[in-house]
């Protein structure tokens, strides 16, 4: 069975946190008449993006930071 270009599939993991940015976000472009795959790209490059903003804030802080968070766990 091929999918038409319409039908919309969203699997994702999201924080609770980002759920609603995420679902927002999907109703904004549904309603602008994007196709299936241009949501689908666009949910992609989001969560990228925040997942390379924390990696960026990480390196950042240094390792330092992520010594004194493990010392003050431990």
């Amino acid at each position: 069975m091929e999918a038409d270009d319409d039908d919309l599939i969203v699997t994702a993991r999201v924080l609770p946190e980002n759920r609603k940015v995420y679902e927002t976000l999907l109703d904004l472009l549904i309603k602008h008449g994007q196709s299936a795959e241009e949501i689908n790209t666009q949910l992609f490059n989001v969560g990228l993006t925040v997942w390379v903003a924390k990696i960026s804030e990480g390196l950042a802080e240094g390792p330092e930071a992520r010594f004194e968070d493990e010392e003050e766990d431990g």
